[in-house]
């Protein structure tokens, strides 16, 4: 589902927040008289040049971005989570520009503390953006749009505290549908009951539903990974709670949500190979 925050979006609000880091960091150094030609450069600073390579820089920091992983989860939502993330990531970047200009004589030119301008720029700009996209987003939940269609498979104290969390607020973009019994539970379920988890295929049909979560405290390990294989194939997403972590990384990698205790499991199994070493150092295998 394509929203406010999804990865493109992301992105564009990343590359808008490198530019204008790059513009006021080429204000500042002219101001600050580091050009020997001062005219030369403010003739410059109004020629198409300018935008030209900040693009070229703001592009190379978007591959380090998505290289290091800024764009894998969708749940960094908060301002100071972002602004930590930046911050390390443009230090790595910012360390090789540093000792590319360091100079015995003058440990702390001119020149490198305009680059920690920058750095720090970058961190402020993508920050700031990244949490006013989310916080739109939000708006957007509130208001009814670009909501998760979601069941909750399973019983207990999560299926309760995750049913009344979904109908209550909005705000965790999820709409609860209902729920999905789980095979040898007769037990209380949060209402409305959709159906047996064995007829699975046929509830995500016909609720056309976006997400499952997989919710309860032990046991069922099976229908852990037949829940993830068969919701994957359906292109619906997977959620698990914390109790269910072991199981469901045991088999594909998983991403947090910082605004609930959920992990996000995603597309991707792990071969094999990585399957029996998590298992030999002492991973759980479903």
């Amino acid at each position: 589902m394509n929203t406010l925050y999804s990865k493109p979006v992301r992105i564009i609000g990343d590359f808008i927040g490198l530019m204008l880091a790059y513009i006021g960091t080429f204000y500042l150094r002219t101001e600050s008289g580091l050009f020997i030609v001062r005219q030369t450069e403010q003739f410059y600073l109004q020629s198409p040049g300018i935008f030209v390579t900040g693009a070229l820089m703001s592009g190379t920091w978007l591959v380090f971005f998505y290289v290091l992983g800024h764009y894998s989860s969708i749940y960094t939502t908060r301002w100071l989570d972002n602004f930590k993330k930046i911050s390390l990531t443009v230090l790595l970047g910012g360390l090789i520009l540093f000792w590319l200009t360091f100079e015995a004589e003058s440990p702390l030119p001119s020149s490198r503390l305009v680059i920690i301008s920058y750095g720090l720029g970058i961190a402020v700009f993508c920050a700031t953006i990244r949490s006013l996209l989310f916080l739109m987003q939000q708006l957007r939940w509130r208001s009814g749009k670009d909501l998760l269609r979601t069941a909750i498979i399973g019983y207990g104290r999560w299926a309760d505290v995750l049913a009344d969390e979904f109908s209550k607020r909005r705000e965790n973009g999820h709409e609860y549908i209902g729920a999905i019994q789980l095979p040898g539970y007769e037990g209380k379920m949060p209402e409305p009951v959709l159906g047996h988890f064995h007829d699975l295929e046929k509830i995500l049909s016909k609720n056309h539903l976006d997400c499952v979560v997989l919710a309860w405290e032990t046991g069922h390990a099976e229908e852990v990974l037949q829940g993830i294989m068969i919701c994957n194939h359906g292109r619906v997403q997977v959620q698990v709670c914390p109790d269910l972590r072991d199981s469901a990384a045991s088999w594909a990698r998983l991403q947090t949500r910082d605004d609930l205790p959920l992990f996000v499991v995603k597309s991707d199994f792990h071969p094999n190979w990585e399957r029996l070493l998590n298992h030999a150092v002492g991973g759980t295998n479903a």
